[in-house]
């Protein structure tokens, strides 16, 4: 299991601004800002699966009368958000390194170009819907506030739990369901789906360190 203390020990390659000018020094800050970022979604993450198995180890309601069912809702969705907040930090650093020629001509020779391609690679084999689950968590109000959004928004096809069971939705409209782990949602006729679990902050574990890498050689 990891641990929030193992995540908070991790930090990110340093950078070094020696004899570089104002407006490189300006540059490298807002790439080590990005480096952390990574670091700050994963603890975010982690927070929010600490949220979810928090209540499934305290009782629906607490002496204090507090609805402690209703925070696994509110994991899924954090949890969605950070991994899209996770996921644009690394694209947006790959994707100004691909656009910008000489983006850090004082540190792009040292940065391995492979290992950022590889990191959001993973990033997609992980959580393909990453994106679009943003947009229908952030936007789930407005799911349904028309007959022509909820059209537009309704979804059929085969929801599975694993090898234990499965629902058929015909015309399904709006809303989430939860099993266990894994929540899914509808958008623009698409289901979609990701785990708040061990496995999916490891693998967001194992992203970062790839999205790290890259810059491994940079702090010479």
């Amino acid at each position: 299991m990891i641990t929030t203390e193992a995540l908070a020990a991790d930090w990110p390659p340093t950078i070094k601004t020696d004899s570089l000018s104002s407006e490189e020094t300006l540059a490298v800050h807002a790439l080590t800002a990005s480096l952390h970022n990574a670091k700050t979604h994963l603890l975010n993450f982690h927070s929010a699966l600490s949220l979810f198995n928090a209540n499934f180890r305290l009782p629906s309601e607490n002496q204090k009368g507090i609805d402690t069912a209703s925070w696994k809702d509110v994991a899924f969705r954090d949890g969605a958000m950070t991994v899209f907040h996770f996921g644009k930090t690394i694209e947006g650093v790959r994707n100004y390194l691909n656009l910008h020629p000489t983006p850090f001509p004082f540190t792009k020779p040292k940065v391995d170009l492979a290992d950022i391609k590889e990191s959001v690679k993973m990033l997609k084999a992980s959580f393909p819907f990453y994106e679009d689950l943003r947009h229908a968590v952030a936007h789930a109000g407005e799911l349904n506030r028309t007959a022509e959004t909820m059209r537009s928004h309704t979804y059929s096809g085969t929801i599975s739990f694993g090898d234990e069971m499965s629902i058929q939705l015909n015309g399904a409209q709006g809303g989430h369901i939860t099993h266990g782990n894994t929540f899914f949602i509808g958008f623009e006729g698409k289901i979609l789906s990701y785990e708040l679990s061990e496995k999916s902050l490891s693998n967001m574990t194992s992203i970062r360190d790839v999205f790290w890498r890259a810059f491994s050689k940079c702090k010479s």
